[in-house]
């Protein structure tokens, strides 16, 4: 049985704010039944960067989050700017963050919005062949802590919670997997 779209009838900005929008939307369910949701609209997608070096450690940042109340470990990622491209973004906030320009870039997926209470774009890309060129960090990004993390240890970090942002989770497996594609067809 195919699962029909409730139909939306009304939609009402609460809340703007810089970053973020409150939307209420009106749903009527194909079995009739009326109800009001409520989500977070983040203005901007983003880039997110999981970079690569030569020893296979992935290059993370520790980072201040308002909404955990603490330091959070996470990719390299950030908004992409009005009149740029997704691959420009990512290696600008690599350079921003990390002070790595990647000499190889791949797309590895945009990823869809989180589905219940909060809706953003991100587009997804693995670096390689990273040379340290770094750019200024934005205001706000100056007590980032830069870490090497063995691949290996990654997993284990995430099931140990040390890795707990599940935007940056997500990438990770997708990391997982198109590393795995990309063996299996080269083999």
């Amino acid at each position: 049985m195919e699962l029909k779209k409730p139909k939306v009838y009304a939609t009402r900005v609460l809340h703007e704010a810089r970053k973020l929008k409150l939307i209420e939307e009106d749903l009527e369910f194909p079995d009739g039944h009326k109800e009001t949701w409520e989500h977070v609209v983040l203005k901007e997608p983003g880039a997110k960067v999981l970079a690569v070096t030569d020893n296979d450690e992935l290059i993370m940042v520790r980072e201040y989050r308002g909404a955990a109340g603490e330091y959070v470990l996470r990719i390299p990622t950030g908004a992409i700017e009005p009149g740029e491209k997704p691959d420009e973004a990512a290696v600008r906030e690599l350079q921003e963050e990390v002070g790595y320009f990647p000499q190889t870039l791949e797309f590895i997926e945009e990823q869809k919005p989180m589905s219940t209470f909060f809706k953003a774009y991100a587009f997804i890309f693995y670096a390689t062949n990273l040379q340290k060129k770094s750019l200024e960090r934005d205001a706000g990004e100056q007590d980032m802590q830069v870490a090497h993390i063995p691949l290996e240890k990654v997993y284990e970090m995430i099931f140990d919670m040390e890795i707990s942002d599940p935007q940056t989770i997500y990438a990770i497996l997708r990391l997982r997997k198109h590393l795995k594609d990309k063996t299996k067809n080269e083999g």
